[in-house]
Parts: structure tokens; sequence; C-alpha cells
């Protein structure tokens, strides 16, 4: 029983590996992420920090990709001992498919929240998850199932304290 068992474990493992690896973006740099600090600014004792977060699309081809119209939050990620997510108004939230065509940009403002008290230099990745539309609804698929994608993450950012 526990042979069997353990066959079973090393089969499910192995899927998981092939399924994640068929999520990878092939040819590393067709799609690349960048971020950058515009400015802090304080709102009472709480400082808050935007940064610009830029998608390239390095290849040949039009991408088109899920976002949402005002909720950037639920496609990015933050790593950071310093910085949480700030405000998220959004008055109106629908899926959406963006494009962006070949050698082109597109650029979002995240907001976030410095911990109170920091002292400690700022630093942060920004990961984006990416899912691409390939040639199906990708807007009505969203919501109904899961979606294949892959997460994009920055290079560490420095921004002031």
């Amino acid at each position: 029983m526990i042979k069997k068992i353990t066959n079973v474990r090393r089969i499910l493992i192995l899927a998981s590996i092939l399924v994640n690896l068929s999520f990878i973006e092939s040819g590393s740099g067709n799609y690349v992420l960048t971020a950058k600090t515009e400015r802090v600014y304080s709102e009472g004792s709480q400082k808050y920090l935007v940064t610009i977060v830029r998608l390239t699309n390095n290849t040949s081809d039009t991408l088109k990709y899920l976002s949402w119209s005002c909720s950037y939050w639920q496609f990015y990620q933050l790593k950071s001992a310093t910085l949480t997510w700030g405000d998220r108004k959004c008055l109106k939230n629908l899926p959406w498919v963006k494009k962006l065509a070949p050698h082109q940009s597109d650029s979002v403002r995240l907001t976030f929240k410095v911990k109170a008290g920091n002292t400690d230099p700022v630093t942060y990745k920004v990961g984006m998850e990416l899912a691409k539309d390939e040639g199906h609804n990708l807007a009505n698929e969203f919501l109904h199932k899961p979606m294949k994608s892959v997460i994009i993450w920055t290079e560490e950012v420095s921004g002031p304290n």
C-alpha cells in the first residue's frame, strides 16, 4: 500500500512540474516588466510611494492579455519588507483584454503604503501575472475557470524612504 501511494505521489509531482513548465514564457525577454519610483507623498502621518510599472512587448506579435478596468492589484504582486498595498479605490471594475503592439510598452501607476515608523531604505519588486489571450474570449473565461498565466517580475527597485 505504501509503495502504491509513493508511486502515485511521484506521478502527481511529475505531472505538476510538467503543467507548470508549460506556463513558462518561451524565450527570455519576450515580455519585460520594469518599475520606477515616481514619487513619495504623505497624508497625515501615512507615507505613500507611487511607482510606474511598465510592461514591454519585445516580440513581433501583438500581445493580448487580461487586465481589470481599475483593480490592477488583482494581477500584480509586491515583494517588500517596507511596503504594503495602498488604497484600492475602484468604482466600476470589469475584466478586459488589453492589446500591446509589437515593441511597445504600457504603464500603470501603483500606490503602496510605507510601513509606519519605517526608517530602512525602501526596496521592492513588483510581479505581474500575465494571462495571455490565445484566440478565445479571455475575459469571459477568466470569470468561469482558472487561467494559464506566468508571473513576470521586475528587478529590485530602491525608492526614497
